[in-house]
């Protein structure tokens, strides 16, 4: 079973230009604990852009699509884990502890390099001594 996330990455794959939440909506049932039940589906169309797809058939393809989603979804936990201490570059911060973050930067840039990327990535620590 797919994710709804999942389904919403291959309309907006096969479809470029099309959003979520603007020329479609995505949604899945839920069971009583608001768990995911069954396979997503499409709630609503909006676009005349493009004519709605055959859902069943997208989420046969979902394993074409695996390892494009597992690299974006890194790609944006490094971004954030790069956001987050975008404050340790600022020329007010004492030297000694912008350079700390200098090397925890750059292991963060180098991660889709690593050899398991996006399957197997090892995430950088924060320097020693730091709080974020």
């Amino acid at each position: 079973m797919i994710t709804c996330d999942q389904l919403i990455f291959i309309i907006t794959s096969e479809i470029p230009g099309l959003v979520h939440g603007r020329d479609f909506l995505a949604g899945h049932p839920l069971d009583a604990a608001g768990n995911q039940k069954e396979e997503p589906f499409i709630l609503q169309w909006k676009s005349t852009a493009a004519r709605e797809p055959d859902v069943k058939a997208l989420i046969a393809r979902w394993p074409d699509y695996e390892s494009a989603y597992a690299e974006r979804n890194a790609r944006m936990r490094r971004d954030h884990l790069l956001k987050q201490c975008d404050w340790s570059q600022g020329v007010d911060v004492p030297a000694a502890l912008r350079e700390k973050y200098v090397a925890y930067r750059q292991a963060l840039r180098d991660v889709p390099q690593q050899a398991g990327f996006p399957a197997d990535i090892t995430w950088p620590q924060l320097p020693e001594g730091t709080a974020q």
